[in-house]
């Protein structure tokens, strides 16, 4: 008897052992859309898609995630796109200049396809409430075999038009963690991201006047000679052609750029020329040529680095650039 109570208690542990797990797996499989669809309610990022919540803005976040939510915001009617090398243009100086309510949607370490996918879904929320559109170009934009940053990821989910795309892209362990500072938001109770975008990289990072690096070798490839041609055309194509389009290319540091080959520096000259051609094309588009020597890019105290300028530069570009928006009137 004793024998048969002793070989019955493993079978019993062992039938046990295997109900917790199906009921654990049960669970689990039944969490996962009801966390998911919590995620599409509660809307961490502020997207407007699929949610009954009305629009509250982002909190305290990187541009990245932040522009989703800011480019909803209907008292603006006039965008910034670009990388770092935009990053410096404000808003505020130039609402004063133009009489407009200027954005600013750039984000660092972005090229042509982060952009695109912003931009498009700017206009898929703002239709031709966007009358003023200025886009910068970063390396990125000249260097045919990377039309993306490898070394930042991009939330491409985010601005897609696609739902399953921004469904399966939502359940992840970042929405997740997000959700409180979400909630505080919606309670009024979380530091909100500045609405109109602006970040000073004065202000927060690490300033050396001893030395500017050398400007790094812009590769040229025969193959893909047209990518910054057919790039900028598939941006221009999504804009409404009634929206004022300029197009900056922001400056260097000249004694710098003397460091640029022979081979680079024609890669550069392609580049401007595809994106110029491209430009001429659209009406109500102008191109602002900043990357010149002048007595602006020889001038040391003016820069951050090589292709960063500071804040004195950075009125003189938004001069420049109201003057061509006001003279499109």
């Amino acid at each position: 008897m004793n024998s048969f109570i002793s070989s019955s208690e493993p079978s019993a542990k062992s039938a046990a052992g295997i109900g917790f797990i199906l009921t654990f797996c049960l669970s689990l499989l039944l969490a996962i859309p009801s966390v998911w669809a919590f995620l599409v309610i509660i809307d961490p990022f502020d997207t407007g898609r699929l949610t009954p919540l009305k629009r509250t803005g982002m909190f305290y976040a990187g541009p990245r995630k932040a522009n989703a939510s800011r480019m909803r915001d209907p008292s603006f009617d006039a965008a910034i796109f670009g990388n770092s090398t935009s990053q410096l243009i404000n808003p505020q100086r130039m609402n004063a200049l133009t009489g407009q309510n200027f954005v600013q949607l750039t984000v660092p370490g972005t090229g042509p396809m982060e952009q695109r996918a912003m931009i498009e879904q700017l206009f898929r929320v703002r239709g031709d409430g966007i009358k003023t559109l200025i886009l910068g170009f970063g390396a990125l934009w000249c260097d045919p075999p990377r039309q993306t940053s490898t070394l930042h990821p991009f939330p491409f989910w985010l601005y897609t038009d696609n739902t399953v795309d921004y469904l399966r892209g939502l359940f992840r362990m970042d929405s997740i963690h997000s959700v409180p500072r979400r909630i505080q938001a919606l309670r009024k109770k979380q530091r909100m991201a500045d609405r109109d975008g602006f970040s000073d990289y004065e202000l927060t990072s690490i300033y050396d006047e001893t030395t500017i690096p050398v400007v790094p070798e812009l590769p040229i490839s025969k193959t893909d000679v047209h990518s910054a041609r057919d790039s900028l055309a598939a941006v221009l194509a999504i804009i409404p052609p009634q929206t004022r389009v300029i197009l900056l290319h922001p400056p260097a540091f000249t004694p710098a750029n003397i460091h640029l080959s022979a081979r680079g520096l024609e890669t550069k000259r392609l580049c401007k020329s595809e994106l110029a051609d491209v430009a001429a094309k659209r009406p109500h588009t102008v191109v602002v040529d900043r990357w010149v020597e002048d007595v602006f890019t020889r001038n040391r105290s003016l820069f951050y680095d090589y292709n960063h300028y500071r804040t004195d530069f950075a009125k003189v570009i938004e001069l420049d650039l109201s003057r061509h928006l006001n003279d499109m009137k």
